[in-house]
């Protein structure tokens, strides 16, 4: 059995695939917030690619703003933030990799001041979020941000001491706005219409509020993208630690599973960031779709595939089924 970290990635062998590339070299140009499954089975995953690829020298720094429900500070730090992507498609095919995108980690609410210095670090060009849609603490009835919300009311108040994810990103960008005011792009990537949009909207909203002069320098220096993301990354299990272990001889306390689909559709809104080893751009080299419109392709995902996914929830539901 093989204990994964990186001294030990020589001793991985095929079908393996694990990062050739020099990861201390990497320049932690991502900051991402939300350290979830399905941002390391998707936007992790085109960054190793990119890595794969030598089209990049950037590396993701993660950060969670709630607590870790596992020791996930250690995880990361024994396994040098390295995981086990196993991907299985429905012909009964699996294929299996070691991502080595990741180069960082902080939990924000153990040290809430080294988490903002990383986002308004001028390191970085690129915050990414995946911290689910009731993340973003929007008021669909009143089109703003829910000001009612005890995390929001908090964050007003104590704006230095932030809890909520505006309050976070806010924040930071007025401590970057303070430092060295380079621009930079957040891009969300939670899997619901207008991500993009709905962000700018309560990041707006509350800086009209808490931050009133940043909000001129946030109109010319910082961009939101629209994106449309897909693919299925459920919960880790118990079953694919030890079919890991099993199959692969690899011990890893932080795999995932995921399905072969994946897309990733991008809104061709970005800011430029001089200096910036990171392009955006360069995504559409490992197959991130970067388009003009996001609408039609949200509009396809939601019709065709979450439409027809909850039809047959529905009917399988009356039928005794419970999983999906």
């Amino acid at each position: 059995m093989i204990t994964l970290n990186q001294e030990n990635l020589d001793k991985i062998k095929d079908p393996v695939i694990v990062p050739l590339y020099a990861r201390k070299t990497l320049i932690p140009s991502i900051v991402h917030i939300g350290l979830g499954h399905f941002h390391r089975t998707h936007q992790a995953f085109f960054i190793d690619c990119l890595l794969t690829e030598k089209l990049t020298g950037s590396g993701i720094f993660e950060i969670n703003l709630v607590p870790d429900s596992t020791p996930l500070a250690k995880i990361t730090e024994d396994q040098n933030c390295l995981y086990t992507l196993l991907c299985k498609s429905t012909s009964g095919k699996e294929s299996i990799r070691i991502i080595g995108s990741i180069i960082g980690y902080i939990n924000a609410p153990a040290d809430k001041q080294k988490a903002l210095s990383r986002i308004a670090s001028p390191e970085t060009s690129i915050i990414s979020l995946t911290v689910t849609e009731k993340g973003y603490y929007y008021d669909i009835a009143k089109e703003d941000l829910a000001w009612n919300i005890p995390e929001i009311i908090h964050d007003k108040n104590n704006p230095q001491d932030p809890e909520s994810t505006i309050g976070y990103l806010s924040a930071a960008l007025f401590l970057r706005y303070k430092t060295n005011k380079k621009p930079l792009t957040i891009m969300s990537c939670d899997n619901f219409p207008s991500n993009g949009r709905i962000l700018k909207k309560c990041i707006f909203s509350f800086c009209h509020e808490v931050y009133p002069e940043l909000v001129p320098w946030i109109e010319k220096n910082v961009a939101f993208p629209n994106s449309m993301v897909d693919r299925i990354s459920p919960g880790t299990s118990s079953e694919i630690l030890h079919e890991i272990q099993n199959k692969y001889s690899i011990i890893d306390l932080w795999p995932v599973c995921c399905e072969d689909y994946l897309q990733w559709v991008l809104e061709d809104n970005f800011i430029n960031v001089p200096d910036s080893p990171f392009d955006p751009h360069i995504l559409s080299k490992v197959g991130v779709q970067i388009v003009p419109e996001i609408e039609p392709y949200e509009l396809m995902k939601i019709r065709l595939l979450n439409g027809s996914h909850s039809t047959l929830s529905y009917i399988a539901y009356l039928c005794g089924y419970r999983d999906v």
